[in-house]
């Protein structure tokens, strides 16, 4: 039989870029019921779809259409309309029918329109195999039966529901592990494991041709049928997530069909579906977030560059002007000019305050504040406030005191954030205090609950301007302030309140705040500390000398500092108390300087951090590893504009013993000197 399928769709005056751009099986044949619509063309994927040759077609079929489909069938196949040549080309909706493929009957679904060109009429049809998804239903359908005649109603129910959502599905009988596929199923799936078999040997075969050698271990483990039983011994159901080397990402669904009396599992189900889409959208999304996480990381880190080169950019001015301004008034005489360096001085404390806030609240915010617990003597925090706020108070004639009534004095807490927070509230009380009015503090212990912790309360009193009820929600949010500096005449950056709050959080305390505008205020802030051991502060702290200047009095110091002015004003303040000072550069002339010198020349040096050449934590590493022990363990104290606490921990990472901030606090320097020295 002559093959007529190669002629070309040119030939045939048929429109060619559209007919090869359409998927499916193609063939097109020519309309002529009496000789069995002959075919004029056949695509590849035709022939691939039935397997057949073009040259088998034509020697077995005679190149006829209606000798290839079933002849029961036909009717269905053929179900289009002709309406002739002026009303263009009709349409058939997609039929299901069975054509003979070369290994037997394949279930195709197909369309069918007619195309009129150059006087002629012919029949374009458009097959797809489907053979395996009628197959499917077809076992779905003889599954579900035979569970509805075992008296299984109930599971049947279960299994139709699922299947609207699972490719495949399979029954296991838990006291032998057979199984039965109950339809849906792949053809790769078909021909691992069949329609029935022992699950024990079956299921990981699926895993071993199909699943990525990455999820191999799991998969196998998940699919393990003997365990079942005790994984499922709780629960209703268990899901995993594979990723197939063909399918892409799938999720499997074992389902606790039903049990024996003593709760042992009797049925259950295999259910499988793919999540390629959602796990694809799923992967897409944490890349995105991921992106996202690494700009925030970036951001951060500039932030985090940024706050230490402003704090040290900043405090190197404040520094000399705080410092100058102190050993001026040892030079002064005039009351006036007494006045006006008092002024300077408050002003530079209140400035020194407020670059403190900015930058510690944005350290909190980008969650780079920590709380470090260090031994601390509960009644030690009001006195050093006291100390601290004594003198703006008698200059306002407020009357300012604390009393303490605490079991456990001794606790383990964040001194400096403790500070902190007091120090806010108790300034905050002293500065919208009227002259004549009081401040106190009360510390109490209360009954804690949590073994080996003291909840410590701190309520603190004032009578001052106090605040309207409309202001008090937002008192703790970050820049906000009842009445601005402008017309409540008290400076502020608004954020005290907000850093006292995230710091009292980070403690898993609480504050609360009791205040009508005109009579004052009460905050009560009660927070959880580690019970410590007294014994610490009998051999430290207590048993310090009081007035121990003297044990500085003469010893020699090496002072390492860039700055010609920190310089000098850290030259006049460590003379004038008693100190005989050298002086270098940088930290290489230090080194320089310690390893020339003989081993008894220093007894300390005051290492500036930030230095060209070599700066303070090289210097002070590479002096640790001189060979001469009694220079290689001389005591470094680190002097930093930089005032974070990273910055301490890097201090004492680098061998150093002490930490102090610019601008430099006399009575800080000391108390270093001392603890360092004695």
């Amino acid at each position: 039989m002559q093959d007529t399928t190669r002629k070309s769709l040119t030939e045939l005056g048929l429109p060619v870029e559209y007919i090869e751009s359409v998927p499916g099986g193609l063939h097109i044949c020519e309309d002529d019921a009496e000789n069995g619509y002959p075919f004029v063309y056949l695509s590849d994927h035709f022939l691939k779809i039935t397997g057949w040759t073009r040259e088998e077609i034509a020697e077995r079929f005679e190149n006829k259409y209606s000798l290839m489909v079933h002849p029961d069938d036909f009717e269905t196949a053929h179900g289009y309309t002709c309406v002739g040549e002026e009303s263009g080309s009709s349409q058939q909706d997609d039929r299901i029918f069975r054509m003979f493929g070369k290994h037997g009957y394949i279930y195709v679904s197909g369309n069918a329109r007619e195309i009129k060109t150059n006087g002629k009429t012919y029949i374009q049809g458009i097959h797809n195999a489907i053979t395996h998804f009628v197959k499917n239903i077809e076992k779905e359908k003889r599954a579900l039966r035979t569970l509805r005649l075992e008296g299984r109603s109930d599971q049947a129910e279960i299994i139709r529901a699922i299947s609207k959502v699972f490719y495949c599905i399979y029954y296991i009988d838990m006291r032998d592990y057979s199984y039965f596929d109950l339809g849906k199923t792949t053809l790769e799936l078909d021909d691992l494991v069949g329609t029935k078999g022992n699950a024990v040997t079956a299921f990981p075969q699926v895993g071993k041709f199909l699943i990525h050698e990455d999820d191999y271990e799991r998969f196998v483990e998940y699919t393990d049928v003997t365990t079942l039983d005790e994984r499922l011994r709780d629960k209703t159901w268990i899901s995993e997530q594979f990723f197939g080397m063909t399918a892409g990402w799938s999720e499997g669904l074992f389902i606790a069909s039903d049990r024996e009396e003593d709760g042992r599992l009797r049925h259950a189900i295999w259910a499988v579906r793919s999540i390629n889409e959602e796990k694809n959208k799923e992967l897409a999304y944490q890349e995105e977030l991921r992106e996202l996480a690494a700009i925030a990381q970036s951001a951060n880190e500039a932030k985090t560059n940024f706050l230490f080169n402003m704090s040290h950019d900043i405090r190197t001015p404040m520094n000399a002007i705080m410092g100058y301004s102190q050993l001026m008034r040892k030079g002064l005489t005039d009351k006036k000019l007494l006045d006006y360096q008092d002024k300077i001085d408050r002003s530079s404390k209140l400035l020194l305050s407020i670059i403190n806030n900015v930058l510690d609240m944005a350290r909190i915010d980008s969650g780079e504040t920590e709380i470090h617990e260090e031994h601390v003597k509960i009644s030690n925090i009001p006195a050093a406030i006291s100390d601290v706020l004594g003198a703006e108070a008698k200059r306002k004639s407020i009357s300012f005191g604390y009393t303490v009534n605490v079991e456990h004095d001794h606790v383990l807490a964040d001194s400096t954030k403790l500070n902190e927070i007091f120090m806010n509230i108790c300034s905050n009380a002293v500065k919208y205090t009227l002259p004549g009015g009081s401040v106190t503090a009360e510390i109490d212990e209360l009954p804690c609950d949590r073994s080996g912790y003291a909840l410590i309360r701190t309520r603190i009193t004032d009578t001052g301007i106090g605040m309207s009820k409309d202001y008090l929600p937002r008192l703790f949010d970050s820049f906000t302030r009842e009445r601005n500096t402008t017309t409540g005449k008290v400076a502020g950056t608004g954020l005290g309140m907000a850093i006292v709050k995230k710091l009292i959080d980070l403690m898993d305390g609480s504050i609360d705040v009791q205040s009508e505008e005109g009579n004052g205020s009460v905050f009560t802030v009660i927070i959880p500390h580690k019970i410590a051991d007294k014994s610490y502060y009998n051999h430290s702290k207590d048993n310090e000398i009081e007035n121990s200047d003297h044990l500085i009095q003469g010893k020699r110091l090496l002072l390492a500092e860039d700055n010609e002015l920190n310089a000098e004003i850290a030259l006049a303040v460590l003379e004038d108390i008693g100190l005989v000072v050298d002086h270098v550069e940088d930290g290489r002339k230090c080194l320089e300087k310690i390893m020339k010198m003989p081993s008894d020349s220093y007894d300390l040096i005051l290492m500036d951090v930030q230095m060209p050449v070599m700066n303070g934590y090289e210097a002070t590493k590479a002096i640790r590893a001189i060979p001469d022990e009694s220079k290689a363990n001389i005591p470094i104290i680190a002097m930093t504009a930089n005032a974070f606490d990273e910055d301490r921990r890097n201090a004492f990472s680098a061998g150093m013993n002490g930490h102090v901030s610019k601008p430099i606090d006399v009575n800080s320097l000391v108390e270093q000197l001392i603890e360092v020295l004695s």
